[in-house]
């Protein structure tokens, strides 16, 4: 394969989805879809399906959810190699939200040199959460930062006071982390706070 279209599905609402990406997929010879372990149904491919052919071949990769160094660089080049080696002169790797914003494609990307990647954006969750919510993320001169909220401790909680909005993404599902996000960004002197889960999609929380 020569050449691979990294295309966002948006964060869940199939409406939301854009018609490049669409336009995309009815063209692909092949989908690849992340997944985090084997057989599963990947979310991406399952927001994007209605768009593909039927006869178009739809093939796994799997992105395991774990944070040893050695066994995610494992991974990552035995997806690359599926890619590499797929006999087609091109194909498509859906990602959840914009492919620019925590996409588990950036992984592969070292091990794809030498092949050409167009990256066909999408709306992001948070902007479709703003959206949700009527809240604007910023205006005028205030400033955001966007954030994986995924381990706590490594979050750069001294500098945070510098900004009017955070985006939190990558949010704790248990109770007890979930309290201690929401107090840390409390005692730093935000007043508001929201929580959305599966924005657009089946399963919605606001």
């Amino acid at each position: 394969m020569k050449k691979l279209v990294v295309v966002g599905t948006g964060p869940g609402d199939q409406e939301l989805f854009t018609f490049k990406g669409a336009r995309v997929l009815k063209e692909t010879p092949v989908v690849f879809y992340p997944t985090k372990v084997p057989g599963e149904r990947g979310t991406a491919l399952e927001i994007v399906r209605e768009f593909i052919p039927p006869t178009t071949p739809k093939v796994e990769l799997v992105f395991p959810m774990v944070r040893e160094r050695e066994a995610l660089e494992k991974a990552w080049k035995a997806n690359a190699r599926i890619i590499r080696s797929y006999e087609a002169p091109w194909g498509v790797f859906v990602t959840l939200g914009c492919p620019q914003v925590y996409s588990t494609f950036y992984y592969l990307l070292p091990f794809l040199e030498g092949m050409e990647i167009e990256v066909v954006p999408g709306v992001t969750s948070f902007s479709a959460c703003s959206a949700r919510l009527g809240e604007p993320l910023v205006l005028g001169g205030e400033a955001m930062a966007v954030l994986s909220a995924s381990h706590l401790e490594e979050v750069p909680w001294e500098i945070l006071g510098e900004f009017s909005t955070l985006v939190f993404m990558k949010i704790p599902k248990d109770e007890r982390n979930l309290r201690a996000l929401v107090d840390r960004v409390t005692q730093r002197g935000f007043k508001r706070v929201f929580y959305l889960l599966c924005c657009g999609m089946e399963g919605e929380v606001v």
